[in-house]
């Protein structure tokens, strides 16, 4: 959905089904079963009939969310609610894009008000807008939030395909203070993995042998398309006293793989720059040069 006056966002052309997939990435698990249907003989009906299947659960979703949508987009949000106070400026724009959050309590009993905010925001994506005196968590996604999933069991050749397609409005406003920001930590995980089967072929003459060699040996060859499988995942966590009464809690916020890790870097930077428990005065701090790792990091 793109931005507009506040309550007349356009809508957006809908996707097709394969296009829904591959916004996940050409790794992961759906992308790789839709792009392998080929290990059928079948393949090319199989994806004429998931593409027409897809096609008809996205646009019946997007009818059921459109009767009850109030079409207010993320840009809208930005410039309706998220307003600077006296004084405030951003320090690290543009926003920093996440695609969910998780709050955890600093022992072990769970508040219930931690309990009731995980079930709404946990996979909502969203963004963070840092100032020189709030941090600011704010999510309206509408249409982006359009999702597909293509699931079938185990196996070289599934004998069923389950198709899933979901979508959600969800507008979530959060600002903390920056003086009750206590600690931030960042972790990156990237992973990528490929499989492929080998099998014998069929014995090549009439003998009864099956194991006549070697004068029919046995000739080997892969199974179908390698299945490749990739992640990555950018954590960063942030403590803080959380408002309006001041439970100390921890926020894993899942960023958005597409950003640029420099960014990302730059906005924990400033963030420990600003924050007056977890750094010092930007005017106090010396960049560290790293040398040959630091060139290897690039």
């Amino acid at each position: 959905m793109s931005a507009g006056p506040l309550g007349h966002a356009q809508v957006m052309p809908v996707p097709t089904y394969a296009q829904l997939l591959n916004l996940n990435g050409i790794f992961d698990d759906s992308s790789s079963l839709y792009n392998n249907l080929n290990v059928h003989k079948s393949g090319p009906n199989l994806k004429q009939v998931l593409d027409q299947v897809g096609q008809d659960l996205i646009i019946r979703v997007n009818e059921q969310i459109q009767l009850r949508h109030d079409r207010v987009s993320a840009q809208d949000m930005q410039r309706q609610l998220v307003r600077l106070q006296a004084g405030e400026q951003v320090l690290v724009p543009p926003p920093l894009q996440y695609t969910g959050l998780h709050f955890a309590a600093s022992d072990s009993a769970q508040p219930k008000k931690l309990s009731d905010l995980n079930d709404k925001v946990g996979n909502i994506p969203g963004f963070l807008l840092l100032t020189n005196q709030r941090l600011l968590f704010a999510s309206c996604q509408g249409a982006l939030a359009l999702s597909g999933t293509l699931r079938a069991p185990t196996g070289p050749k599934p004998s069923e395909y389950h198709l899933d397609v979901a979508n959600r409005d969800w507008m979530f406003y959060y600002p903390v203070n920056i003086s009750d920001v206590q600690h931030v930590s960042f972790q990156s995980d990237v992973s990528a993995s490929a499989s492929v089967q080998v099998h014998p072929n069929p014995a090549c003459c009439d003998c009864m042998c099956r194991y006549c060699n070697p004068c029919c040996p046995k000739l080997w060859q892969p199974r179908g398309s390698p299945l490749y499988k990739g992640s990555r995942s950018r954590i960063l966590e942030i403590a803080m006293y959380l408002p309006p009464w001041g439970e100390k809690t921890t926020v894993s916020i899942s960023l958005d793989p597409a950003h640029d890790l420099r960014f990302i870097l730059q906005f924990i930077a400033t963030l420990e720059s600003v924050g007056p428990r977890i750094g010092l005065p930007s005017s106090d701090v010396t960049p560290i040069s790293l040398g040959p790792v630091g060139q290897q990091m690039r």
